[in-house]
C-alpha cells in the first residue's frame, strides 16, 4: 500500500510531499465516499423492497447479503491511503453502482427449461463470485478508485476484478429473465461504465509494484480470454 508520505498527484501522477492539508483532503474524500455509499445503499434497499413485494424471488436473498457486506466493510475500514481526486472516477464509481438498480423486473411470461437453467447459473454463480471476492477483499473494498492494498488470493488468482465479473454475470442472468430494450440498453451502458471504471482504477493501482506483479500473473481483468 502506498504511504501517505508519497501521495501521487491525481492529474500528473507525480509524487508530492505529504502535508497536513493534503492529508485532510484524503480524509475528507474518504468520508465523502462513505456518505455516498450509504446513500446508494439506501436507494438499493428501497429498490429491493419494492421489487421483492412485486416479484418475490429467492435470488434476491443472496443479492441483499452481497450488497450489505461491503457497506459494513467500508464503514469499518481505516481511512484509505490514497483516493482518486478525479471527478470522473467519482462519477464512474457512483454510476456503476446506481445504474443496475434502474433495471425493470419481468412482469410475467414463460421461459424454456434451458433458459431458466441459464438464468439460474448466471445469477447464482455471479452472486457467489462477487460475494467470495468481497469477502476476500474485506475492508479494502471501496466504490471510488483508490489503492487500499493489493489482494492476490481467492478469485483474484484468476481475474483482476472478480467483483465486476460477478456483477456482469448477474446482469446477464437478469436480462435473460427480463428481456426488454430498456434493460438491454441499461446493461450495455453499465458494462461500458464498468470497463471505463476498471481502466481508471488501474491507472492508480499500476503505480504499486505489488499490483504490477499481480497483473503480470493474472492476465485478464473481467472476462477470461477477452478482457
Amino acid at each position: 500500500m502506498m504511504k501517505l508520505s508519497a501521495l501521487p498527484s491525481a492529474v500528473t501522477g507525480e509524487q508530492i510531499p505529504s502535508t497536513p492539508s493534503s492529508n485532510r483532503v484524503v480524509l475528507i474524500l474518504d468520508l465523502l465516499e462513505r456518505v455516498l455509499v450509504l446513500v446508494v445503499y439506501a436507494y438499493f434497499a428501497r429498490t429491493f423492497i419494492m421489487s421483492f413485494i412485486a416479484h418475490p424471488s429467492i435470488f434476491l436473498v443472496p443479492l441483499v447479503f452481497s450488497e450489505t457486506l461491503p457497506v459494513i466493510f467500508i464503514l469499518c475500514r481505516a481511512p484509505s491511503a490514497e483516493v482518486s481526486r478525479s471527478p470522473l472516477d467519482w462519477i464512474l464509481g457512483v454510476a456503476a453502482s446506481v445504474m443496475p438498480l434502474l433495471a425493470i423486473p419481468a412482469s410475467g411470461g414463460q421461459h424454456s427449461t434451458f433458459m431458466m437453467l441459464t438464468v439460474v447459473f448466471c445469477m447464482l454463480f455471479g452472486a457467489l463470485l462477487e460475494l467470495a471476492a468481497k469477502i476476500v477483499l474485506g475492508r479494502s473494498f471501496g466504490m471510488v478508485a483508490a489503492n487500499r492494498g493489493v489482494v492476490t488470493v481467492g478469485p483474484y488468482r484468476f481475474l483482476r476484478h472478480p467483483i465486476y465479473a460477478g456483477y456482469t454475470l448477474v446482469h446477464v442472468g437478469f436480462l435473460l429473465s427480463a428481456p426488454s430494450i430498456h434493460n438491454a440498453v441499461l446493461y450495455v451502458a453499465t458494462l461500458t461504465v464498468q470497463i471505463a471504471r476498471i481502466v481508471r482504477e488501474e491507472r492508480i493501482l499500476m503505480r504499486d509494484e505489488a499490483y504490477r506483479e499481480m497483473a503480470a500473473r493474472v492476465r485478464y481483468r473481467l472476462v477470461p480470454g477477452v478482457f
